[in-house]
């Protein structure tokens, strides 16, 4: 055998070696029509987002798009850094946000399947300090005029999912704001703080509540009763929890509540749109300005491993991924609970939480409902109900389930649709809220479904 034949030999095998490599860890992409869907109507996708980043609404995105078990859709537009020149590539990683709600909320369900606990139950049966509340009534034509009261009814395990919790964020309620600046609950999760959810709880337990548990939707930090509960239950942290029961099994490499130093370099910078300008957000600079929606002391970097103590886990709102890994969960999602070789959750505990646990109880109380005409409330993310919003997509009731949905607040959305085998994520970063442009993009997803 000549050295070149070796070579050529030597060189195949290393291919093919990485093509194996390759498509273990990132699904194969079918033409769209395969799975009724549309190769041009895909393509407006493209022309509306390129369009975006023109009229610098944002500096770049990533999108995956998956129907009947397949990946029809795989991009990335723009840049990840202006000032860098830097592309964005689907391994792009994005501050996730509220886009961490979904999973947190599976990872509680993971252990109500194993019996460890009943939604009815009192949170104070497992986290004893989690008792005697009180609740803030206000009026809310004079939001200075209030007392403090205690809460007629016990805080239950299912008010953590569902949001009745009154477990609300700072800036969505000025009485609220009061008590919460300069406690422990004062930064909405995106500080490095040196506690776990369970002493976090126990802090916030001495606060007032927005609402009596059960009473009313209100947005908030309810997952963190659901991250402290796992705590409590396992002997583990969160982090641990979350990375061992469903990064691990799904093989969400990337996907963090503090980054390593060496995956820094692929996060994306975090951008505030003022007039028709993007100002990169500067690392170890707090932001703090209501026309960038921004009501809290932000550093953009607040994940970063090396400058964390790693404790506290904000379950709802602190994760960073990417759309390849987020992709992974979502499939999982639409599976009814399994990926591959992998059952995380049952299709039925998947059918019921995503059923609506709000009934009775307007969604949503706060400055939400323009955009959330039509929803209701499950486990942990938004379930559609009727289309009297404007909504597209499968209401509840119909056929295999309603489409259910969710979405970050620097720029990320996700949805699956059972009924239609649906799901998809879209990923960008900057702020203010991407109202506007996140739900066109869910209109030019849907009417690219053609069977």
């Amino acid at each position: 055998m000549s050295s070149k034949t070796f070579l050529y030999g030597v060189f195949a095998c290393l291919m093919l070696a990485w093509s194996a490599l390759t498509l273990a860890d990132e699904p194969l992409q079918v033409l769209p029509e395969d799975v009724g869907m549309s190769s041009e109507r895909l393509s407006r996708l493209d022309i509306y987002i390129n369009k975006q980043i023109k009229n610098r609404e944002f500096s770049g995105a990533t999108m995956i798009i998956g129907r009947r078990g397949e990946v029809v859709y795989r991009k990335a537009f723009g840049l990840a850094d202006i000032e860098e020149n830097k592309p964005m590539r689907t391994d792009t990683m994005f501050r996730l946000c509220s886009s961490s709600k979904m999973i947190a909320a599976v990872a509680g369900m993971i252990l109500w399947e194993e019996g460890l606990f009943d939604l009815l139950d009192p949170v104070s049966k497992y986290l004893p300090e989690v008792k005697d509340l009180t609740v803030v009534e206000y009026d809310l034509n004079d939001p200075g005029n209030y007392e403090v009261v205690p809460a007629k009814t016990p805080l239950l395990v299912h008010h953590g999912f569902n949001f009745t919790s009154g477990l609300t964020y700072i800036g969505f309620n000025p009485v609220i704001d009061d008590f919460l600046r300069g406690s422990p609950a004062d930064q909405n999760g995106f500080y490095p703080y040196d506690f776990d959810s369970i002493e976090y709880l126990n802090e916030r337990a001495k606060l007032p509540l927005l609402n009596h548990p059960g009473e009313q939707f209100n947005y908030g930090r309810d997952l963190q009763i659901i991250a402290a509960l796992v705590e409590k239950l396992t002997g583990k942290s969160f982090n641990d929890f979350l990375k061992e029961r469903i990064f691990d099994k799904l093989q969400m490499n990337d996907t963090h509540f503090f980054v390593p130093e060496e995956k820094m370099n692929r996060v994306t910078s975090l951008y505030l749109r003022d007039g028709d300008q993007l100002i990169k957000a500067e690392e170890g600079k707090t932001y703090k300005d209501d026309k960038y929606g921004i009501a809290i002391e932000l550093d953009p970097y607040w994940f970063r491993a090396s400058k964390n103590p790693q404790k506290f886990a904000a379950a709802g709102e602190g994760l960073v991924s990417t759309v390849e890994d987020y992709a992974r969960f979502l499939q999982m999602m639409a599976n009814g609970g399994k990926l591959n070789d992998t059952r995380i959750l049952s299709p039925k505990t998947i059918e019921f939480m995503m059923a609506n646990h709000i009934e009775g109880v307007e969604c949503c109380y706060q400055n939400m409902a323009v955009g959330m005409g039509g929803y209701g409330w499950g486990l942990g993310t938004s379930v559609l109900l009727n289309n009297s919003g404007g909504s597209i997509g499968t209401p509840m009731g119909v056929g295999k389930g309603g489409q259910y949905t969710w979405g970050g607040w620097m720029g990320t959305i996700e949805y699956v649709d059972p009924e239609e085998e649906l799901f998809f994520t879209f990923m960008s970063q900057k702020l203010p809220l991407l109202q506007q442009p996140t739900g066109k993009i869910k209109d030019l997803v849907y009417q690219a479904i053609i069977d």
